[in-house]
């Protein structure tokens, strides 16, 4: 209830502080730290819930053309390498900026 800021040596109430670490391995965090957490481990996400999310993104940013690129992106995440959104979200990056170079005859 009562914390002392050790640099401006006054009082302060945190009673209603949260606190939200995040980390994608915590092996070398201390463990007094660790013992003051609750650690909640998420799996990674499987490959239909990453298509799923790169339909609904595939949709929103190419309408018309969405299925082709869904197609293409399960493909490569059917080639058993790990994905995640982040990377789906990059090769979504990928064929929009291909899909808005000029053409060159």
């Amino acid at each position: 209830k009562r914390w002392s800021c050790p640099h401006l040596q006054i009082p302060f109430d945190l009673t209603h502080v949260s606190w939200i670490a995040t980390c994608n391995a915590y092996g070398g965090i201390d463990q007094p730290l660790l013992d003051r957490m609750t650690i909640v481990e998420l799996d990674d996400m499987s490959p239909d819930q990453l298509v799923s999310f790169a339909q609904s993104e595939a949709q929103k940013r190419f309408s018309e053309d969405a299925d082709v690129v869904v197609d293409q992106l399960k493909d490569i995440l059917n080639r058993g390498s790990r994905m995640s959104l982040r990377h789906v979200i990059r090769l979504l990056d990928r064929v929009e900026e291909t899909m808005d170079r000029p053409l060159v005859h």
